[in-house]
């Protein structure tokens, strides 16, 4: 054993003991030759606490860490420098996709690709019934009882406006665009995109909706505060938020700024708390991913800029999935986006920017969803006419 825990292991412990999640997390429990912080054997989680004197051992943390994956152990590194409700809700996150909770949609209600996401989201429980350590399987009242602990109805962005009699002159950019002028009484869902043509504003709304919520204007947490480049407008200045409840966590992601994300993440020494590997040490598809998997939790407030950027078609059916495990799981995401399988999320709100304003739309209306429609249909027909066109 080693000797006393140091604040944040002893904060983080006093709040996971006390949990009533049901997986009797121990602490300093031994794992062959290995003394971890925290560990779950349910469930086997192991979370450690990466202090100060972590500095300059990522390698001999990496070799570690892969042992014990090899022996069956999902291995969640938390900072220090986190907040205790932000590690929390990892640990929580961490520990529905271990157990695999049941998820209650239904695709009866779905067509097309959103009732083939339904489907791929209906998760099964574990099949096996004891682990190394001799404890039986989390049982349905266990899967239920995270489910619980997760699934609060959070809107944490609920609606946005435009304070007009603020606002400059309706010939200035951005506020000479339609979209901006319309924005009066914006309502959010649990999932909400903002789509429209190249210059019809999305990009704006959403990079103003988060700065004026606190996060950094180039994307990150709201803990962050780096600008590689200040190119964003005053229209946050400009916008009246209703919030409902505090998340718990969050992010701002931006696909073209990700690059700078990674390099404020890993000058500040945090890049533990985004996966075992280094963020600039993978593809820009596989960090967002690393992003998704390791750094979103239960109860947060996503806001996504054109994710799609990074991703192949079956990443962005991965993206869904982990969506829909974090909406479930308390969370809120608001998103741009272009491409078609990224918009198919099950009963989300769909806001069409365009020269006209904003309006509420269904995903079979959306455009991108109608184009690519017909050029799947037959696409030799489609480029015919394309090309003849002029």
């Amino acid at each position: 054993m080693r000797g006393e825990p140091t604040r944040s292991e002893a904060a983080l412990w006093a709040r996971l003991s006390g949990s009533r999640l049901g997986v009797g997390f121990r602490r300093q429990h031994v794992i062959g030759k290995y003394i971890v912080d925290f560990a779950a054997p349910k469930a086997r989680l192991v979370v450690e606490v990466d202090e100060g004197y972590h500095v300059g051992r990522a390698r001999k943390d990496a070799t570690r860490d892969a042992r014990l994956a090899r022996a069956g152990w999902r291995v969640l590194r938390v900072s220090s420098e986190e907040a205790v409700e932000v590690a929390v809700a990892r640990v929580v996150a961490a520990l529905a996709g271990r157990l695999r909770y049941e998820v209650t949609a239904s695709p009866t209600s779905f067509s097309g690709p959103a009732s083939r996401l339904a489907r791929i989201c209906r998760c099964a429980p574990p099949s096996h019934d004891t682990d190394d350590t001799g404890l039986k399987s989390p049982s349905h009242d266990t899967h239920g009882m995270i489910a619980r602990a997760m699934s609060s109805e959070a809107q944490f962005l609920r609606s946005v406006r435009l304070v007009r009699d603020r606002t400059e002159t309706a010939e200035s950019y951005p506020f000479s665009l339609p979209a901006i002028q319309a924005l009066d009484g914006l309502e959010f869902s649990a999932v909400t995109y903002l789509i429209g043509e190249n210059g019809a504003g999305k990009s704006t709304v959403l990079e103003a909706l988060a700065v004026a919520f606190g996060f950094n204007a180039e994307g990150g947490t709201i803990n962050f505060n780096f600008a590689t480049r200040a190119s964003h407008s005053e229209l946050h200045r400009r916008l009246r938020i209703v919030r409902g409840p505090r998340p718990a966590t969050g992010f701002f992601l931006r696909a073209e700024t990700f690059y700078n994300v990674a390099t404020e993440i890993e000058r500040l020494g945090v890049e533990n708390a985004y996966g075992v590997r280094r963020l600039h040490e993978q593809s820009h598809g596989e960090s967002f991913l690393s992003l998704l998997k390791n750094r979103f939790g239960p109860h947060g407030l996503y806001i996504l800029d054109e994710p799609e950027a990074a991703l192949s078609p079956s990443r962005q059916l991965s993206l869904l999935l982990r969506m829909h495990e974090l909406v479930n799981a308390g969370s809120q995401f608001i998103i741009a986006t272009h491409a078609p399988l990224v918009l198919a999320y099950p009963e989300a709100a769909v806001f069409k920017l365009d020269t006209s304003g904003i309006s509420r739309i269904t995903y079979d209306e959306a455009e991108q969803v109608q184009l690519t429609r017909d050029f799947l249909s037959d696409p030799a027909r489609f480029l015919r006419q394309l090309f003849n066109s002029r």
